[in-house]
Formats: C-alpha cells, sequence, structure tokens
C-alpha cells in the first residue's frame, strides 16, 4: 500500500505530482495494526471506570443532572439524558458507552462548569 515506488500512495502522489498538485500524503502503515495495538493496550474494565465516574458524578448529583438535562434542551440534543451502566445487563455497557461518546462535548462542558479535577478524581478513586 504505501511501498516508496509501487505503493498505491507513491503512484497517488506521483499523479498528484504529474496534476501540479503540490501537497504531501500522510503515510500510515498498516492501520489495522494500530488499532489492534491501542485496543491491546486499553483495557476495557479500565475503561468502564473511568466512564462510570463520569456518569455516576453527572447522574448521582440531582442539581448536576438537571443543569445537564437543561444544557440538552438548549442545545437541541437528540438525547435527553444519560444512561446508567447495569452491571447485570451485558447490552447496557455498549450502550452507555455510546452515549457518553455521542455526549462528550456536553459532558466536558459540564464538567469543566463545575471545576471537577477528572484526572485527580479519576487516579485518586481508581
Amino acid at each position: 500500500m504505501i511501498g516508496n515506488v509501487n505503493g498505491a500512495v507513491s503512484m497517488i502522489e506521483k499523479e498528484m505530482r504529474n496534476a501540479g498538485i503540490d501537497r504531501k500524503l500522510v503515510k500510515t502503515h498498516s492501520i489495522i495494526r494500530l488499532e489492534a495495538l491501542c485496543a491491546k493496550s486499553l483495557k476495557m474494565q479500565e475503561v468502564m471506570q473511568v466512564v462510570i465516574k463520569i456518569v455516576n458524578f453527572v447522574r448521582a448529583r440531582g442539581l448536576h443532572h438537571r443543569q445537564f438535562q437543561h444544557m440538552l434542551e438548549e442545545m437541541d440534543n437528540q438525547y435527553g439524558d444519560l444512561l446508567y451502566y447495569y452491571e447485570v445487563h451485558w447490552l447496557s455497557r455498549s450502550a452507555m458507552l455510546q452515549r457518553v461518546y455521542q455526549l462528550r462535548a456536553e459532558l466536558t462542558n459540564l464538567l469543566r462548569e463545575k471545576g471537577w479535577n477528572f484526572q485527580s478524581s479519576v487516579m485518586r478513586n481508581g
């Protein structure tokens, strides 16, 4: 794919030069291997602990929860709330992770607004 002479990226660069386009392409070798390496280095349990702490921070405090819901309404977000994680339902893990990912900007805003030092909280309690 990215060989110096016959790889796809090299051939595309050659065609770009012939067309007068003077730009460099970013070459990445075997992105699938990089994804697999990342998946190995991030332990699912560690990721879940972090996500559960964020969700609990918002959901367990009534004021934070109401403010978060109000923020979602103001932003016309399609989601009305965060999902709780239920240990017994393995499907809830996937649903909660998806919802947290989709609401990551809103969650970041709320956590900053509340002055919650997330990194120290995770390290201290983790």
